[in-house]
């Protein structure tokens, strides 16, 4: 609309100009040519200040123009600094987010760790409680008379039985028995639990010795004697220090039978 409004004025302006046109040359009509150049002079002093004039509303023109070019260059100026002030903006909030995600990364690890700490946890009761029923009668040298043994003291009275070869087969503590297979599966799953869970590789190493405090020497002895032929267990054994600790008690046993 105000394109149309600035082509009519446009148009105004032509027409009156082109109508004084007319008219002085209208009037001029019947004048001879001397008078014509007389009557011509008299506008020479005009058409020198119009000329000036124009000439100054071109320079005026020159200078608005620089000032609006001025103007644009600030504005320019300033929408750099605005980008660069948002991309500053930016950048933090990407810090924050960064961090933001870094911390909930290490809360979930943290929870992850405390879950499965819980669930090694309650395994282990699992395996104290299948230790709990082991039951083995022996006879007490002094008084002759039978007694029973529970538990770890159970499991150290088989595993010396079967040490000295006193009657190998009076207890079977090999996998093939049902108890006792109970309770190597609760073991080495605690493991196998400990080594797929996705934890890193000191937290597993923690939940691995915390198991191992929970293991006798006695038990230790029988699970890597009993499954040293097993590729995967034994593996597992090494990879989290039930092996080295294994190797540890039979050297303690050889130096402390070196001294007697």
């Amino acid at each position: 609309m105000k394109k149309k409004n600035d082509i009519w004025i446009l148009c105004v302006f032509l027409l009156i100009v082109f109508a004084l046109w007319v008219y002085t040359w209208l009037s001029l009509k019947g004048v001879n040519q001397e008078e014509r150049g007389i009557f011509g002079d008299m506008f020479g002093g005009a058409n020198a200040l119009f000329s000036g004039m124009a000439f100054a509303g071109i320079l005026y023109t020159i200078y608005l123009q620089r000032k609006d070019l001025a103007i644009q260059h600030d504005n320019l100026v300033l929408q750099q600094e605005a980008q660069k002030t948002q991309l500053e903006d930016l950048r933090i909030q990407s810090e924050a987010l960064k961090k933001s995600a870094f911390q909930l990364e290490k809360q979930q690890q943290l929870m992850d760790y405390q879950v499965a700490q819980e669930t090694v946890i309650t395994l282990i009761s699992i395996k104290e409680k299948y230790v709990e029923g082991f039951c083995v009668p022996v006879i007490v040298p002094e008084t002759g008379e039978e007694e029973k043994r529970y538990g770890k003291a159970a499991l150290s009275v088989m595993y010396q039985a079967n040490n000295r070869n006193i009657d190998p087969n009076q207890y079977d503590m090999t996998p093939e028995n049902s108890d006792f297979k109970r309770y190597y599966d609760i073991i080495f799953y605690i493991l196998n639990f400990i080594h797929d869970s996705n934890l890193s590789k000191n937290q597993k190493k923690i939940l691995a010795d915390i198991l191992n405090i929970q293991i006798s020497d006695s038990e230790l002895i029988l699970i890597c004697k009993n499954h040293d032929r097993s590729v995967e267990k034994l593996l597992l054994l090494q990879v989290y220090g039930f092996e080295e600790r294994h190797e540890d008690i039979f050297k303690q046993k050889k130096v402390s039978r070196s001294h007697t």
